[in-house]
């Protein structure tokens, strides 16, 4: 099972793209999207820094092979906040590509984390646990 939070989303998504057979399950919390360096905020735009290195988006994005299709691989999206409260053109963005993350597999669901910020496993880790262990039970 693949855990992959923000930017390790996309690692996530990488891996799964590359390795489709070694895949039980796969947890993406508020994970970034392919394309968000050209599609989201103008901060984004610019050169990715992830733990101290600088992160090539476009290959990035590319390592992703436009999604992957996970087939009925199970799949839980957990999306930090109220969809409700989102009214920034950006909030509304962020809600639309984790609602498109979610349809990556055929067997999949779409929480959200409504009183928690960005960092999920922080805020609520409650939900994370919940969904972690959910992937397991349909992994078994």
């Amino acid at each position: 099972m693949l855990v992959g939070h923000s930017y390790a989303g996309l690692v996530v998504r990488a891996f799964a793209a590359a390795n489709p057979d070694d895949l039980a399950g796969v947890l993406l919390l508020d994970a970034v999207y392919p394309g968000i360096h050209r599609t989201f905020l103008p901060s984004y735009a610019g050169p990715w820094h992830e733990g101290g290195t600088l992160i090539s988006m476009g290959a990035s994005e590319r390592a992703t092979a436009g999604g992957p299709d996970l087939g009925s691989t199970p799949l839980i999206v957990i999306t930090a906040g109220d969809p409700r409260e989102a009214t920034s053109w950006a909030d509304r963005k962020w809600n639309v590509e984790q609602s498109r993350a979610a349809r990556l597999s055929s067997n999949s669901q779409h929480w959200y984390a409504k009183d928690s910020g960005h960092v999920i496993q922080q805020d609520d880790p409650a939900i994370v646990t919940k969904a972690v262990a959910a992937l397991l039970a349909s992994a078994r």
